[in-house]
């Protein structure tokens, strides 16, 4: 009874991650979106794994079980390569500590990818029947109902989550995601799995509602990469589908669906729609291209980054530490003077800044593998397999196609690494078991790990971002020391009130978490020393180090040159002080000086005390 009962309790607690995953942010937390979704999968993983150990516990005779594609010795290779490679990029990592544990903003360390990797075992070694798979995604659907609801009352002017952000006033919805791209992302995730059991059920409509629900809300994002990533999808489903299902009349289906975004595309430029229509972000103008222009500057500068990487890459969570010396000025004509980009914006040159060689060729080698062997066994398998295998491998090509313009986070691995394991146990002929040990000591050490872990790694987290939200940024430094971000910001409320000591020391344990590598670090430090000698006229010569080490790490970085040059000007050194802020005024874009234009317009909304280098100049000015 104690088996039947954890045995129930595992599928439950799997059923309610995959629905509540998508849905869960707190607006209370600093971080409202990105940190409550993986402190909420991570908590989730672990209770999976508590009652699959006390599952196992109570069995007279415990039994590994796992699905028969596991024997094939290129499964356990590539496994244990993934493995490896995230290992090597951690502990080779320009930032180990970072790496480990993930960025603030992101969460997508070492520490993240152990849990959707310990996720993906544990389904392997758990979903056995065709009925706890049709449960659980009939959990991820109405989850998915739930979150396109939400984004349309947003887009009814209905935004429950008080954040008065930019893409909603653009018309572009995010629902609980925070971030348009995100939830694009997601639609494509579910959509092919979704249009796969419209084919499958008797009762069609009430899903068939949702798939274009789920369609009008893309729509609603205005995600050009996710829409792309769509039509490439529905091609490659409507060709699989017609070669082993159909018939050949199937291609014709396919081959308008192919049309229709290079008829969009015709048809928004030629009539020139309004930017915030539907077909809007099709048009190529100068507003349609600056996301386009910003991520080929951010390409051209990973590239040049690419050519000096060594074997294992940077590491993990590491990008905009390695990009600043490579970083175009350019850039900054679409982005932020204070923002460095954190991602590539392309699956492989990210991957290329994360693994170095190794992480592109073992990415390509997985994708080739997975479509290879699922399309090799598609005549052996059932109608309902055949349905489902080709819907899963069309929601892996339109992610593919969608992040060599975007990237992945929380929601997107969890789900990829879900139908990851679907698509094997529909690929595998039947389920290995295997006789295991399992004794009262590891069940002992196991619940005190999953303990101490929900605690120490998940609750705490959400302690610590709650009074950072609040303004109490010495308790969340402590409940979480492991967030540069925490420390960063206290040491700049110590440099505000003066307390230049205080300021320093938080910066140092900021320090060794970046492993120094950050240019934040030195730049911050610059303005502390900076202070202390306008102050007192001590530490003028560290200022001094500390702003030429943030510039070697990244030169192109706005702020350190403005804060180098009124580090001189307020120290009476005018002539290498406007030498610094000529620097400045070279790499910032020149649309400061066409009043008017709507590249003034925004840059002024982005940088709105951009003026304040002008008072500095005109202290020199004779």
């Amino acid at each position: 009874m104690k088996k039947l009962s954890s045995a129930k309790l595992f599928d439950q607690f799997a059923y309610a991650l995959l629905f509540f995953l998508p849905l869960i942010f707190l607006t209370f937390l600093n971080n409202s979106f990105e940190l409550p979704k993986m402190m909420f999968f991570e908590l989730g993983v672990l209770g999976m794994l508590f009652f699959y150990v006390i599952n196992l516990a109570y069995m007279k005779r415990p039994e590994l079980k796992i699905y028969s594609v596991f024997r094939k010795r290129s499964v356990k290779i590539a496994m244990l390569v993934f493995i490896v490679m995230i290992f090597l990029s951690t502990a080779f990592s320009i930032a180990p500590e970072l790496s480990f544990w993930g960025s603030y903003y992101r969460l997508q360390g070492a520490h993240s990818f152990a849990y959707y990797f310990l996720f993906f075992l544990l389904l392997v070694m758990n979903f056995h029947s065709k009925e706890q798979w049709d449960r659980a995604f009939r959990s991820i659907f109405v989850g998915f109902f739930f979150v396109l609801l939400f984004a349309v009352l947003q887009k009814l002017g209905l935004d429950f989550t008080g954040f008065d952000l930019e893409e909603v006033s653009l018309g572009r919805v995010f629902s609980s995601f925070g971030q348009t791209n995100y939830l694009a992302a997601y639609i494509l995730l579910i959509s092919f799995p979704l249009l796969s059991y419209v084919f499958l059920n008797k009762k069609k409509w009430p899903l068939i509602a949702l798939l274009i629900l789920g369609f009008i809300v893309l729509s609603f994002t205005g995600s050009r990469a996710a829409m792309l990533g769509l039509f490439v999808g529905i091609v490659f489903y409507l060709i699989l589908g017609s070669v082993f299902l159909w018939g050949k009349k199937w291609l014709l289906l396919a081959a308008a669906v192919f049309l229709l975004p290079l008829m969009s595309v015709f048809y928004a430029n030629y009539f020139h729609l309004e930017n915030d229509s539907l077909m809007g972000r099709l048009v190529v103008n100068e507003y349609n291209m600056r996301s386009i222009d910003s991520r080929l500057l951010v390409w051209k500068s990973s590239l040049e980054m690419i050519k000096d990487l060594g074997f294992t890459g940077n590491g993990l969570e590491t990008f905009s530490l390695a990009l600043g010396p490579y970083m175009s000025p350019s850039v900054f004509e679409f982005e932020r003077l204070n923002t460095l980009p954190d991602r590539a914006h392309n699956s492989f040159l990210q991957l290329f800044s994360d693994f170095g060689i190794v992480g592109p060729v073992f990415y390509l080698f997985v994708f080739i593998y997975i479509f290879g062997l699922g399309i090799s066994r598609l005549r052996k398998l059932n109608k309902r397999k055949k349905i489902l295998v080709i819907g899963i491998l069309s929601t892996f090509l339109s992610l593919f196609v969608n992040n060599l313009f975007s990237f992945s986070v929380t929601v997107h691995f969890a789900f990829s690494a879900f139908l990851l394991a679907f698509l094997l146990f529909l690929l595998s002929e039947k389920t290995v078991k295997k006789s295991i040990v399992m004794n009262k000591v590891i069940v002992l050490v196991i619940s005190f790990f999953v303990f101490f872990s929900a605690i120490l790694q998940n609750v705490f987290p959400l302690v610590a971002d709650s009074y950072a939200r609040s303004g109490d940024l010495q308790t969340a430094t402590l409940l979480h020391p492991k967030q540069n971000y925490y420390g960063y910001a206290l040491s700049s409320v110590y440099l505000k009130l003066g307390e230049f000591e205080s300021a320093l020391y938080e910066l140092d344990r900021v320090g060794a978490f970046v492993s120094e590598q950050d240019v934040y670090y030195y730049f911050l430090k610059g303005k502390i020393y900076h202070e202390q000698c306008v102050a007192d006229g001590v530490y003028c010569d560290e200022a001094e180090d500390s702003y030429m080490r943030a510039f070697q790490l990244s030169p192109n970085y706005p702020p350190v040159l403005l804060n180098w040059g009124i580090f001189h000007i307020e120290t009476d050194d005018c002539e290498l002080g406007l030498s610094k802020l000529n620097q400045y005024l070279d790499i910032v874009p020149d649309s400061y000086k066409s009043p008017g234009t709507e590249k003034h317009r925004l840059f002024y909304k982005h940088n709105p005390y951009f003026d304040t280098v002008f008072d500095y100049t005109d202290k020199c000015s004779p």
